[in-house]
């Protein structure tokens, strides 16, 4: 469920009525994109970030006896080769886990510019439907990455 309301991404957009989820399914892609960036997930209340990092660390310590599960049972499997693939299966799903927990932890409430900024990928995304040939893949809109980059975190070397 995203953080902003379809009402007011619908009228971001300009239209009428959400046709088969399509705007909805566009916002809930815009705010992953958003906080995928920030490297922080945001959230619409102070009340609303508080549960979501209890259950992000019931979620992890949940994932770290599973990893401790799949790790035991790969080095049952005698053949090395797929002893190190399940191994390695597990060591992206804790990692998951850690980075999800980190996200959660470091998050925000949302505010003026991080909404503007989900808008503005939100109608990025629905304008341009299709594939385009003359822009990079990953690129943002550039008012989007203008307003995020303040509240952006671990942005590494």
């Amino acid at each position: 469920m995203p953080v902003i309301n379809i009402e007011k991404a619908m009228v971001h957009l300009r239209v009428d009525e959400d046709t088969g989820g399509d705007v909805l399914a566009k916002l809930n892609s815009a705010e992953d994109k958003a906080a995928q960036y920030l490297n922080r997930f945001f959230y619409a209340t102070a009340a609303a970030w508080t549960e979501a990092i209890s259950l992000t660390l019931n979620q992890l310590n949940y994932e770290l006896v599973k990893y401790k599960e799949s790790c035991d049972a790969a080095n049952l499997v005698a053949d090395p080769v797929s002893r190190n693939m399940l191994l390695s299966a597990a060591e992206n799903l804790k990692k998951e886990a850690q980075r999800n927990t980190k996200m959660a932890m470091q998050g925000i409430v949302i505010n003026p510019s991080i909404e503007a900024a989900v808008l503005l990928i939100l109608g990025s995304l629905y304008e341009n439907r299709e594939d385009e040939t003359n822009t990079t893949v990953n690129e943002l809109p550039k008012g989007a990455l203008w307003l995020l980059d303040p509240y952006r975190l671990d942005l590494g070397v």
